[in-house]
């Protein structure tokens, strides 16, 4: 499924209708299916849960080209009220589920190790995790990101053996969530080749080789595809686009024409320094 290929993820939260949603989920597979990158792209829905069913319906005949997920699981197999488990999300037919985001650490106050229990139950299921994991500004400015994002990958994923389910890591750096500028194209790719060696340490060279790690921090149509571009940036997770999905479709359809783009390399020279730096 996964195999490091370039992945656009959209969560969209709650927004949209269910009209809009499957209209934008068939302009998109049409598009990916035309598209001169569409062996090295694929997309990847996470839908407020009401249109799980629905969209996976529409996604089915393109296949892994086109995945539809869900957003959290309970800790709890059998669920609490509300909620889903691993088991069930499989049984609709989910491909993937998005956990750790930044809003629910911040807000619910969840941690790495009720995301360990989900991802462990997860794989038992055969749904590819997609966590998320980022520092604040203050960790940041502090010197800190290394040494957090090494506490919450070594938390939530050591010990666990993925198997043939696929691993995401989605870097979401929690001060860029708020803003619309981002990080810069080579900060990104400088973060993301730390976050490949630390998924070394802790899960093996293999399979830090075949995560996709995606960068999730205000991805908008100015900066996706420099972001996209840069080798160890395996896809994008689109959020606060989301809040208008015809923005979010612009964001994809740049993507999906752009086939040349997936062979950028990085400027050495502008990545070296910030090795030097850190």
């Amino acid at each position: 499924m996964n195999r490091r290929g370039k992945t656009i993820i959209g969560n969209w939260k709650l927004n949209g209708s269910k009209q809009l949603m499957q209209d934008t989920l068939l302009e998109l597979g049409s598009q990916i299916q035309q598209s001169p990158s569409a062996n090295q792209c694929r997309l990847a829905i996470c839908s407020p849960g009401i249109y799980v069913s629905e969209m996976i319906q529409i996604a089915r005949p393109l296949g892994d080209k086109l995945l539809v997920g869900c957003k959290n699981i309970n800790t709890d197999p059998h669920t609490f009220t509300g909620d889903l488990s691993a088991h069930t999300a499989q049984k609709l037919g989910c491909k993937i589920c998005l956990i750790g985001h930044a809003e629910r650490r911040a807000a619910l106050n969840e941690g790495n190790y009720s995301y360990h229990i989900k991802v462990k139950q997860l794989v038992a299921a055969g749904v590819a995790p997609l966590l998320c994991i980022g520092e604040t500004l203050e960790e940041k400015l502090a010197g800190k990101t290394r040494e957090i994002l090494q506490q919450q990958l070594h938390q939530a994923l050591a010990g666990i053996s993925f198997g043939d389910t696929d691993l995401y890591v989605v870097y979401e750096p929690a001060y860029a969530l708020s803003s619309s500028q981002g990080l810069t194209p080579i900060f990104a790719q400088a973060v993301h080749v730390d976050i490949r060696a630390l998924l070394t340490e802790i899960l093996g060279q293999t399979q830090a080789e075949k995560t996709a790690i995606i960068y999730g921090g205000s991805v908008n149509c100015d900066n996706a595809l420099s972001l996209i571009a840069q080798p160890d940036v395996d896809g994008l997770l689109i959020g606060c686009a989301n809040s208008n999905l015809q923005y979010f479709r612009s964001i994809c359809n740049n993507i999906f024409s752009l086939a040349p783009v997936f062979n950028y390399a990085t400027e050495r020279k502008d990545y070296e320094n910030y090795m030097d730096a850190s």
